[in-house]
């Protein structure tokens, strides 16, 4: 291996590398412009663990747990606001560019696109190994 390429990191690396690379950073930006900020290593690690139980009890109960619970089936409380506002500007604006910017920030990352590449692949693995069985 020449020495300027990177060896990649074993599964359970990689997974911890997006976790605090990727999971982490994203999860408290959301919360700090929601106007949550731990002030504490520990209030940080109870945040970030809280939201993996608010996650769980929301599977349990069929629900997102980032959206409040709708009082009607399929209502929208803003479609009338873009309506109004797409009428106002003539045409639809684009959805915000945000996540496609953090997305090729972390893909330029060579710790983060190593560490998706071996979880791609062992997903690959897994896939074809399952399809292996049930063609059987």
């Amino acid at each position: 291996m020449a020495a300027n390429q990177q060896q990649l990191p074993d599964e359970q690396t990689a997974y911890e590398t997006i976790i605090e690379t990727v999971d982490k950073r994203a999860f408290f930006h959301k919360m700090a412009q929601l106007g949550i900020v731990p002030e504490t290593a520990e209030e940080a690690a109870s945040l970030y663990n809280l939201s993996f139980k608010v996650a769980e009890l929301a599977e349990q109960r069929d629900a997102d747990p980032f959206v409040a619970p709708q009082t009607k089936t399929g209502s929208d409380r803003f479609a009338e606001a873009h309506t109004a506002l797409d009428k106002m500007a003539g045409a639809a604006s684009p959805p915000s560019n945000e996540a496609s910017e953090a997305a090729l920030a972390f893909a330029q990352d060579p710790g983060i696109y190593a560490s998706t590449l071996v979880l791609k692949h062992a997903e690959a693995v897994a896939a074809a190994s399952e399809a292996e069985i049930t063609a059987a």
